[in-house]
């Protein structure tokens, strides 16, 4: 059978769409997936979008609303000119309680799309719509605790903030956002959050006694259950009324479906976007870093090539080292070297098996912020049987920094940092929300056509996919 393209950018993106939401969402690994690594005999060929649109975690039927039956009682205080208060099950909401439109937020304080959609977009639906009385706002948590280990607790923060007036819990909210970088991957991050509620102004022993009891933790269990109900499955998600928005999308997205809804409109179905990672601007070089592109990721080969492949991998999967040891090779002789094909990396440590791929990623990381990651990366794999199951893989990696001539302190310095994690964090999560659940997975892009390639192909394979790219016009 011939390997399927796509005869378009868009109706590759809007495969990928299906497989986990659109554009910036973090994804959720609530419950851990089966280990269903890709095996080397897999098949280049793409299934068609109806064969991979309902993974078995997704629900059949129509999910319900979260903003039917929704009772907000009357404002108790406002924040910034606009009216807050509580629902009747005890979420905070800003707005009008009379808004024809009720949006409801699943998010969490730690996701990095959730932090861009209050930064950028935020502002233009509070100051056009919320402050109008069109749209009121009701915030609903829904922390990914296996990606953001301090995310639970920043809910906590604000629920426990919030038992002191939705005021309170507002001005927390938009306080753990702004400062999430103070916070987030920091062990002492509860302390943290306690000293924002002296600035707050919270009475500090009651605040306190809320935060160490984590009596909070409950009901943020209950908007767990109720989003995964509904169909949440990464942040930040939205409901418009029962019109559903997923991911950090541009303020252009949500004003289109507010409009619709306020003239009494169905929403026009949104387009399916092209992953941010995967924009012709997030592939032009970095001129300050040399090897990396605008996203962040590090590539090989020319930046000009007309050919790009993303590779998900993990540094502790054994077919991911089968590639690095017996396809990468080959592929970087016959496309990389000779300016046909960029090659991108992306981590997706499947550390529920793998228990030091994330260690791995993250030395990395560090190696590539010393002009060293492709140093790094042969060696991980190289020795991959000698750290897979040690007990202290990091002082191991460490030992690799040192062989391949890394700066220790600064190699130590960028380990212990949140900025190498959160750059491994970030990739698994767009994995996740892409629906790939295997690793190496790669994606082949060039202009208006893609593919996606499950598994570590021998040399042949990839060459009779790779030449179909090259020699297209």
């Amino acid at each position: 059978m011939r390997a399927r393209g796509f005869p378009s950018r868009i109706v590759f993106w809007a495969f990928v769409a299906v497989m986990g939401g659109l554009l910036a969402a973090c994804a959720g690994q609530i419950v851990p997936p089966a280990p269903a690594v890709s095996t080397p005999e897999a098949s280049p060929t793409v299934a068609e979008p109806t064969e991979v649109a309902q993974p078995a975690e997704t629900p059949t039927m129509p999910a319900p609303s979260p903003t039917e039956e929704l009772e907000l009682l009357p404002p108790s205080g406002e924040v910034d000119g606009i009216p807050v208060g509580f629902t009747r099950d005890g979420h905070a909401y800003r707005g009008n309680p009379d808004a024809t439109v009720v949006m409801v937020e699943y998010s969490e304080y730690q996701c990095p799309y959730c932090g861009r959609h209050v930064r950028e977009t935020a502002p233009r639906i509070r100051d056009e719509y919320i402050r109008s009385g069109k749209v009121v706002h009701v915030f609903r948590d829904f922390p990914l605790d296996d990606l953001h280990p301090q995310a639970r607790k920043a809910a906590e923060a604000a629920r426990c903030a919030g038992e002191q007036g939705a005021e309170q819990f507002w001005l927390m909210h938009d306080a753990l956002f702004r400062r999430v970088e103070q916070w987030a991957g920091r062990d002492n991050a509860v302390d943290i959050f306690k000293s924002y509620g002296q600035e707050l102004g919270l009475d500090r022993e009651a605040f306190e006694e809320c935060l160490d009891s984590g009596r909070t933790s409950a009901a943020i269990d209950a908007d767990l259950e109720a989003g995964m109900a509904a169909g949440v499955r990464g942040t930040p998600t939205f409901f418009l009324n029962d019109y559903r928005i997923v991911g950090a999308q541009p303020f252009e997205a949500f004003q289109s479906a507010i409009d619709a809804l306020l003239e009494g409109r169905t929403p026009p179905t949104p387009e399916p976007r092209i992953p941010y990672w995967a924009t012709a601007e997030g592939m032009s070089p970095d001129p300050e870093r040399s090897g990396y592109t605008m996203a962040g990721d590090v590539y090989k080969g020319s930046p000009d090539a007309p050919v790009v492949i993303f590779e998900f991998s993990d540094f502790q999967c054994p077919y991911c080292r089968r590639f690095a040891m017996d396809t990468a090779p080959q592929l970087d002789q016959e496309y990389v070297k000779t300016g046909k094909v960029r090659f991108i990396y992306k981590h997706f440590p499947l550390s529920f098996i793998h228990a030091n791929a994330e260690a791995a990623a993250i030395a990395s990381e560090c190696a590539g912020q010393q002009g060293k990651f492709w140093e790094m990366h042969d060696r991980l794999f190289e020795t991959q049987e000698e750290w897979a199951k040690a007990s202290d893989a990091p002082s191991f990696f460490s030992s690799l920094a040192e062989e391949i001539g890394l700066d220790l302190q600064a190699y130590q310095a960028c380990v212990e940092a949140p900025e190498a994690r959160g750059k491994v964090v970030s990739d698994f999560s767009e994995a996740r929300r892409i629906g790939l659940r295997g690793t190496p997975t790669f994606i082949i892009l060039k202009g208006e056509s893609g593919q996606l390639i499950p598994g570590a192909l021998p040399y042949e394979q990839f060459k009779q996919v790779l030449d179909k790219f090259v020699t297209e016009e």
